[in-house]
């Protein structure tokens, strides 16, 4: 619990991004990837996953870790305010 008291804690360094980035992408993976081995598990025979589903996992991956890259470099840029 205290884990994600801290991601509520604005005086913490942990990442409340670095947390969402890590769920949703191992979510989205866990989920498609369950689905079709227990599918392919239960036809015995490999699924064929449909190529709309590849695609909407791959671009919501890389929206995910496009939007952690752009924050870190935001966090990387000097305050101009505090040089002042």
């Amino acid at each position: 619990m205290s884990f994600l008291r801290d991601l509520l804690d604005k005086n913490n360094a942990t990442s409340t991004m670095r947390f969402i980035l890590l769920f949703a992408i191992v979510f989205v993976v866990l989920d498609v990837f369950g689905v079709w081995t227990y599918v392919s598990v239960c036809k015995t025979t490999l699924q064929a996953i449909d190529a709309t589903v590849v695609s909407l996992v791959s671009a919501l991956v890389a929206i995910l870790i496009t939007g952690k890259v752009l924050e870190k470099r935001e966090e990387a840029k000097p305050d101009p305010k505090s040089t002042q």
